[in-house]
């Protein structure tokens, strides 16, 4: 018995927008008369194309037969399907053709549609065809064709002699039921995917979104997902059991973990200027791989600039907003600080829209803790802050001055609390930086004099007296250990805080870089 061929393998070879069409209606879970309507004036609008709307009609007439408003025989003499007079190639024989063999095409199209039955025909249908003499692989592809190329032609796009196979490959096709789509940008956050970039041009700090599309409604099968480079020695795995895919689901996007797109090159990946890659997305069905889709990778990579020379760049006098945001963003690491930078930037447009608009416009709050292991940047990232909020206008000035509890603490009745108001009136218009702020945190004391409690206080009065002391930025910089337990502990001083700024560790690679510089 010859194997019956699926619906996406008679639909490979013909018009993208037909298969879009398709698996738009395929994925519709229920049909009814007036979603039907909505759905042909999408159709109508996507297709442009007579012909290729009545094939998605006899389509949705078998898939889904309560949609159909109204009976056969009682539909427009226009509406109804004549494959004599759509059938271009068989002409003389499609005017012989009796209606048994239009139920015919009926029922192979709702074979199709039969997802458990597409690898075999039954029996009984298999004799019917026989009796009918007609092959049912060539009767479908007889009528799909009649209404697909109905005499036109697509010419094939001329490639001039620059253009290689290497350079151009063939566009990936897809008779699998599944799509993958992929973005990359710099945010590390699950979300849907839409579409596939015609390129990727690598930056350091970008993230590679992987999703896959799925049509089912229940999974019946174990999907795999895997992301690599042509070049590369790295491999990014995506794993869907079919048990878990109910759970895993965002609509019908299933998604891959975020992944930077130094992690997926790897440390030894090269491309020069001129040179390209491809990344590669090959999907899995219970072990076979089914589709692939490769997207090209221009070079250079590393970036024609060495990484290391960007840790050494340091604002100028008179540099714009946009240009220190781009030295800030060249750092090595500081990922969860670039990002606040960002989200301050944005604030503050919008603060002025606001403002323009006659609106009232809260200034963001720039008091804030950097939370970090040792050696991770959190004192060098200040002066870049302060540069940036001078420039948005938030400070007076970009100096920073800086305290710890050593310099604060006094022998004096009282004197730490004076000290540190003193600090706070130096560095109005600034930025007044509080090192190692977790040995604010001491669980013994050796005696009733609570040095680093009269610090806190102090710190809170200067932050609540805001008429004293109005246009500043308090700045606390610790390790975890400590420090989250100040402000667990002091509630109102936590008040005055913006969210803490946790500075991850280094890599490998970013400290041979910053040791370069």
């Amino acid at each position: 018995m010859a194997k019956k061929s699926t619906l996406a393998e008679m639909l490979e070879n013909q018009p993208e927008k037909l298969k879009e069409a398709i698996r738009l209606i395929d994925e519709q879970y229920v049909l009814d008369p007036v979603s039907r309507a909505s759905l042909e004036v999408v159709l109508e609008d996507l297709l442009k194309d007579d012909r290729l709307l009545k094939i998605c009609q006899v389509y949705m007439d078998s898939k889904y037969p309560d949609s159909v408003g109204e009976p056969e025989s009682e539909r427009p003499q226009e509406d109804k399907l004549e494959f004599g007079d759509i059938d271009d190639d068989e002409g003389d024989n499609a005017d012989g053709e009796t209606e048994e063999e239009d139920d015919e095409f009926t029922r192979l199209l709702n074979s199709f549609i039969n997802r458990g039955k597409r690898d075999e025909v039954r029996d009984d249908d298999c004799k019917s065809a026989k009796n009918n003499s007609i092959p049912q692989k060539t009767r479908f592809e007889q009528v799909l064709d009649g209404f697909v190329k109905g005499g036109s032609k697509t010419k094939k796009a001329k490639t001039t002699g620059s253009e290689s196979s290497e350079s151009l490959p063939e566009k990936d096709s897809n008779s699998s039921g599944y799509d993958l789509f992929c973005s990359v940008d710099e945010s590390p956050a699950e979300l849907p995917v839409q579409g596939v970039i015609d390129e990727i041009i690598p930056e350091r700090g970008q993230y590679v979104h992987v999703d896959l599309v799925i049509s089912d409604i229940e999974e019946q099968s174990d999907l795999r997902v895997e992301v690599s480079t042509l070049r590369g020695t790295e491999v990014l795995n995506g794993w869907f059991d079919k048990v878990n895919i109910p759970l895993y689901r965002d609509g019908n996007h299933l998604h891959l973990k975020p992944t930077l797109i130094t992690d997926l090159l790897g440390k030894d990946y090269k491309l020069d200027k001129d040179e390209q890659d491809y990344l590669v997305m090959i999907l899995y069905k219970d072990a076979d791989e089914i589709y692939s889709r490769k997207i090209p990778i221009r070079g250079p990579w590393p970036s024609a600039g060495k990484p290391f020379e960007a840790c050494a760049k340091q604002f100028k006098d008179n540099q714009d907003m946009g240009e220190q945001m781009d030295i800030i963003n060249e750092r090595a690491g500081w990922h969860n600080f670039k990002a606040r930078m960002a989200e301050m930037v944005s604030r503050c447009n919008v603060g002025k829209m606001r403002k323009d608009a006659g609106l009232t416009a809260n200034s963001p709050r720039l008091h804030t803790v950097i939370i970090g292991n040792p050696g991770t940047g959190k004192s060098s990232c200040v002066p870049f802050m302060a540069g940036l909020y001078k420039s948005l206008g938030l400070l007076d000035t970009d100096e920073i001055w800086t305290t710890r509890v050593s310099k604060i603490a006094s022998s004096a009745v009282n004197g730490e609390y004076e000290n540190m108001l003193s600090a706070i009136d130096s560095a109005q218009g600034g930025t007044l930086v509080f090192e190692n702020a977790h040995e604010l945190y001491r669980i013994e004391k050796n005696n009733n004099y609570d040095t680093e409690q009269r610090i806190i206080r102090a710190l809170i009065d200067g932050l609540e007296n805001v008429k004293k002391y109005p246009k500043w930025m308090l700045v606390l910089v610790g390790e975890p250990d400590g420090l989250e337990s100040v402000l667990a502990a002091n509630p109102d001083l936590r008040k005055h805080l913006s969210a803490p700024i946790y500075m991850d560790d280094f890599k490998p690679e970013e400290l041979g870089w910053i040791a370069q510089a």
